[in-house]
């Protein structure tokens, strides 16, 4: 206990040998804490919160990890497991609770379910659902923690606990046809099929809370960023999935739950069964719509952002994405990547690039790109979008240029994500500290430096 009050002191006065220089200033104790209350990252290093294996519990689940969040006094971790959540005690290292029964645990299947990256807010948990199959639905799922109790808890079987929101957007935009042969019987865009999938929707996988940039005013917001085909060949002749995807909806619409017997509540805000999720067909008032939607430019990323944050203190929003797939963004071409958008430089309107500026050399490539981008014309022209601006964190001076054969420009700088966080989740605790899972059942304490680099705080023993 004294190392660790004493690493904790080092820390807050930015004397700590054993973390790296970031950039990040910690010249003494948070306002927080010097009123009693800590912050995250405080009570982190103060109880020895350093590593945790859920190897145990994890492996009855489908699929790998998929997100991380914790709760807002450091007590609880939550995991997603595609098909299963499960709830950690930071204090013994124990898995309490889990919640199954989602389906099979893959969207590849039918009836298949993904549960993907978490978030924490007003005391609940969150986290991005799909059913593909053959629903093409796409869910904010919603868990009261309290009632998470015990270990393999179906949700079917829970009345009150686990609730979801459809959102309007990525059902609309995943099933969308783009004027093209939907090749299904519903009239709708085939999984995976290059034709439809308007900005390549593959679904949804990040989520977030946090301020919109350029936004004083306080006011928090849940962000859910799209899945975005790309790692193929037949999608490398698309051109309006370049965009990383964030939409934005307003918390307030969904803090009641619905009942439907007296009417009371927020419509959109429901209990969840796997019908939901299965069953094509929905209510109008049933569905959320977005109040917001920002627009990324990174170039095409496989599966788009996998894991969102905003951090903490900052504000700025963080994507963990995988590769990017497409000729002219090598930088980023072999490794995961690492996107911030600067939540102080605001948003730019401008007309949203869907392949219309295409300069492919091939005339039919060329041709194709065009043809697609007039989908996206409304009253004959091209439809405008709030453009974010991206963080240079490679300290290079990164500047606006031409991207490719895109013919759009922008300022793009990523970091090369040498940990496994795109693929498994992180969660921000606050002056550059995080929770980062490096791999399928592990998690530890980091921190990252300017260029987003992140490194263990300490080994610790594992929890």
């Amino acid at each position: 206990m004294r190392e660790r009050e004493e690493l904790l002191k080092q820390v807050c006065n930015g004397a700590d040998s054993s973390v790296p220089g970031d950039g990040v200033r910690a010249a003494s104790l948070p306002a927080a804490a010097r009123a009693g209350k800590p912050e995250l990252w405080e009570t982190a290093l103060r109880n020895g919160y350093f590593s945790y294996d859920v190897t145990a519990a994890a492996t009855a689940a489908s699929g790998h990890l998929q997100g991380l969040c914790v709760d807002d006094e450091l007590k609880y971790a939550y995991l997603s497991y595609t098909d299963t959540l499960l709830k950690l005690d930071m204090a013994t290292g124990e898995v309490t609770g889990s919640v199954t029964g989602f389906g099979p645990g893959s969207f590849t299947v039918e009836g298949g379910a993904h549960l993907g990256c978490l978030a924490f807010y007003d005391g609940r948990v969150y986290g991005s659902l799909e059913y593909k199959s053959p629903g093409k639905k796409f869910f904010l799922a919603v868990f009261d923690p309290e009632r998470i109790s015990g270990m393999s808890m179906n949700f079917e079987d829970m009345e009150e606990g686990v609730d979801a929101v459809l959102l309007h957007e990525p059902t609309c935009d995943f099933r969308d046809p783009l004027d093209d042969q939907p090749g299904s019987e519903d009239g709708s865009a085939v999984n995976g099929d290059p034709l439809g999938h308007r900005f390549g929707c593959s679904g949804i996988d990040g989520v977030t809370f946090g301020r919109l940039p350029g936004d004083t005013s306080g006011r928090i917001y849940c962000l859910v960023a799209y899945g975005i085909y790309g790692n193929r060949d037949e999608w490398l002749r698309r051109y309006d999935n370049n965009y990383n995807i964030l939409r934005v909806y307003d918390p307030g619409m969904f803090r009641e739950r619905f009942n439907p017997i007296t009417g009371s509540g927020d419509r959109v805000l429901r209990r969840f069964t796997c019908e939901r999720g299965m069953d094509m067909a929905f209510e109008e008032q049933e569905a959320l719509k977005a109040v917001d939607t920002l627009f990324v430019w990174t170039g095409t990323t496989d599966w788009g952002c996998q894991n969102l944050e905003a951090e903490r203190d900052s504000g700025d929003i963080v994507l963990h994405t995988y590769r990017t797939v497409k000729p002219g963004w090598e930088e980023w071409s072999r490794k995961d990547a690492v996107f911030v958008i600067d939540a102080a430089a605001g948003c730019e309107m401008k007309e949203i690039e869907v392949g219309q500026s295409s300069l492919n050399a091939d005339p039919d490539i060329r041709n194709a790109a065009l043809k697609k981008a007039r989908c996206y014309m409304e009253d004959g022209r091209f439809p405008l979008g709030r453009h974010v601006c991206l963080k240079c964190i490679c300290d290079d001076g990164c500047q606006v240029r031409e991207w490719a054969d895109t013919g759009h420009t922008a300022m793009i700088c990523g970091a090369v994500n040498e940990k496994a966080t795109a693929t498994f989740g992180i969660a921000s605790l606050g002056n550059a500290y995080y929770y980062v899972a490096h791999d399928q059942f592990r998690m530890s304490l980091h921190r990252r430096d300017e260029h987003f680099r992140f490194t263990r705080v300490a080994a610790g023993e594992l929890r």
